[in-house]
């Protein structure tokens, strides 16, 4: 999950704010992973406070 994880911020990273659904396809091209496994992971960055979900979309928090 950690792995995961730090693929999903590396893509926020990258990117910026993105549909949910857009990432997901894009780690599941990469990694064969499921969709249980995926919001499990943005949970765990969500509970962390690592990630916000506004619109739909994922946006990686800047550090203060």
């Amino acid at each position: 999950m950690l792995v995961l994880g730090a693929d999903i911020i590396r893509f926020l990273k990258r990117n910026g704010e993105s549909p949910v659904e857009i990432v997901f396809q894009y780690l599941k091209l990469d990694k064969e992973i499921s969709i249980d496994y995926y919001f499990d992971t943005v949970v765990y960055l969500w509970l962390a406070d690592f990630i916000t979900l506004e619109n739909e979309k994922l946006v990686l928090k800047k550090k203060e």
